[in-house]
């Protein structure tokens, strides 16, 4: 997919490259995630769909444009430079840019190269090693490699570098199994039918599908829950229980009676991790959006609150809350 915008970098200088790029990302942006960003936004303001329309114009365009351009920037002219470092540079430069964008103003780490391949556990298999930014990287060297086809002096080096990127993905799925230790953190992708390893834990998911009209409605918390966990028992038994990001939709550990309520009714009891948004009770305006894990009765073992929030969503940049927007 970034082999047109390399060819169009082509023979162009920096301010050109940066054009090409922002025009790229901006389609890119708009192309991939406008629909259901516009819907998401008017739903979660309680907008018309104009307004999500709009926002997402912006917000899309101007992230993708930006990131893009940086990595055209970085990335260079492919018609220049020795040719088999061209794919790495283009593929370093992609990496760099998704780095920026992960990071920056809190980070905002969506549709990242590397995603394309989640439906392939094959190809996303080397991400238990090199992470989602190294394999986004490998794809952009594979992308920098076709668009180096068209130099007839570079085909050569464009065909090894392909061929070597072949071949280490289809080492690490060959290998994946053999080296998943089963260490904490260890991932191994378990083939239909094979018996459990020893020590492994059984592990559901649990997607409600709750309507967002439905998590704004006070008054429905206890039938949201009471629909959790109906959908939960008939994913037991299992070790543990995964509930979505603000599964119960009320705060804590103000409502912490509603939650035990609603666990209790689960038999047999699995740990469970969640997510709920909690608040400080020391500074009750201090709000976290947390994941938290109990185990079989209740007792809290760990708890994550989410670093990089996003903008207007999640919390209001000091610029903006000073004019008095909230989010």
């Amino acid at each position: 997919c970034l082999v047109p915008l390399l060819h169009a970098l082509r023979g162009r200088g920096l301010l050109a490259r940066l054009s090409c790029g922002a025009i790229a990302g901006a389609v890119a942006g708009w192309g991939t995630s406008l629909v259901p960003t516009a819907v998401g936004l008017a739903s979660f303001f309680d907008r018309p769909l104009a307004f999500g329309v709009a926002a997402a114009l912006a917000i899309n365009g101007s992230i993708g444009g930006a990131a893009f351009a940086l990595f055209a920037a970085l990335a260079g002219d492919p018609s220049r430079g020795r040719a088999p470092l061209v794919p790495w540079r283009v593929g370093a430069a992609f990496a760099a840019c998704e780095i920026a964008r992960s990071q920056l103003f809190t980070g905002l780490p969506w549709l990242l190269l590397a995603h394309a391949l989640a439906p392939v556990p094959a190809l996303a298999q080397p991400a238990a090693w090199i992470g989602v930014i190294g394999v986004g990287l490998a794809l952009a060297v594979a992308n920098g490699a076709l668009a180096l086809l068209v130099r007839r002096d570079a085909r050569l080096s464009a065909a090894l570098c392909l061929a070597s990127l072949a071949l280490a993905f289809v080492s690490a799925d060959r290998c994946a199994p053999a080296l998943a230790s089963g260490d904490p953190g260890s991932i191994a992708r378990a083939e239909p039918g094979a018996a459990a390893r020893p020590g492994a834990i059984r592990v559901a998911l649990v997607q409600p599908g709750t309507p967002r009209a439905a998590l704004r409605d006070a008054t429905r918390v206890a039938l949201r829950l009471d629909q959790l966990v109906a959908v939960t028992r008939s994913a037991l038994p299992a070790d543990l229980v995964v509930w979505p990001e603000n599964a119960i939709g009320v705060a804590l550990p103000a409502n912490e009676s509603l939650l035990r309520d609603a666990v209790a009714q689960l038999v047999p009891r699995p740990a469970l991790l969640f997510g709920a948004p909690v608040y400080d009770p020391a500074s009750p305006t201090r709000i976290f959006n947390s994941m938290l894990l109990r185990d079989a009765n209740g007792a809290e073992l760990g708890r994550y609150d989410k670093i990089h929030l996003l903008p207007f969503t999640e919390f209001v940049p000091r610029f903006f809350a000073a004019l008095g927007v909230r989010g």
